[in-house]
């Protein structure tokens, strides 16, 4: 081969490698972080707060992603895609953080597209962290963060009662009034209540327990007098709990007792 024909042919090659990558680039009017949808390329607004939390919801771009699969174009100045970091948190739980391995093709020097091997669930908060100065960080929700909240916190889910009130107290911050919400907040409420009331009613049955364990007279009247004192507490603190009639009758033995 001649000096050249390899000069064509390195010349050819190059152009070649410049017309893929030029057809590859994507046409956007403004830099940022897009997400490709079915309707096209829509971006994502800036994520303007250190952490992730329920009451910045309101505030968080939903896009569904394209039928093709989730894809994002990074399109800023200088980029810099080993930079990049991608997570991503469930909707009902966004204090849990789960990383991706997302396949980095750069397309130009200010042109980067990112997809992922693995299926991301719908329930799910992107994180986007371009390593480009204050406005880095952008917070794509993948569906409606108010339904995703609400699937995780409906009634019957495996959850504490006293996290759900508190959860869903901090989410109506980003939808005030919600009737969904205030329905949901009043379930849990009832439900804490109830799981502190059985809690104290446990601690009057140990205090029952320890007087038919008492040897002594004297120890005897100084349990008694301390089963009296917790019943008459859950009485002030949950008259309607769970287990008020019986000890009601309860109490009625220990007062015969101490009468006596």
């Amino acid at each position: 081969m001649t000096a050249l024909k390899r000069i064509l042919q390195i010349s050819l090659t190059f152009t070649m490698m410049v017309s893929i990558v030029t057809a590859e680039e994507i046409k956007l009017e403004n830099y940022g972080v897009y997400v490709k949808t079915d309707q096209g390329y829509i971006a994502a607004d800036v994520y303007n707060h250190y952490r992730m939390d329920f009451e910045y919801y309101g505030e968080l771009t939903v896009l569904t992603p394209s039928s093709d699969g989730l894809e994002l174009i990074v399109y800023q100045p200088d980029i810099l895609p080993n930079y990049i970091n991608i997570e991503t948190r469930p909707l009902a739980s966004p204090g849990q953080t789960f990383r991706v391995s997302p396949q980095i093709s750069p397309l130009s020097d200010d042109q980067t597209k990112i997809t992922f091997k693995e299926a991301i669930p719908a329930d799910r908060i992107l994180l986007i962290d371009t390593g480009w100065g204050n406005n880095s960080l952008h917070a794509v929700a993948l569906s409606s963060p108010l339904a995703g909240f609400i699937a995780g916190y409906k009634v019957g889910s495996d959850i504490t009662a006293t996290n759900a009130t508190w959860s869903i107290e901090k989410v109506l911050t980003a939808y005030p009034g919600n009737p969904e919400l205030l329905a949901l907040l009043a379930h849990w409420t009832q439900k804490e209540i109830e799981t502190k009331a059985r809690e104290q009613y446990d601690w009057v049955i140990q205090a029952w327990d320890d007087y038919e364990k008492a040897e002594t007279t004297e120890t005897k009247l100084l349990e008694l007098e301390n089963v009296k004192g917790r019943i008459e507490y859950y009485f002030e603190e949950y008259p309607g709990g769970l287990d008020t009639a019986e000890l009601k009758t309860l109490l009625r033995t220990v007062t015969d007792k101490l009468d006596f």
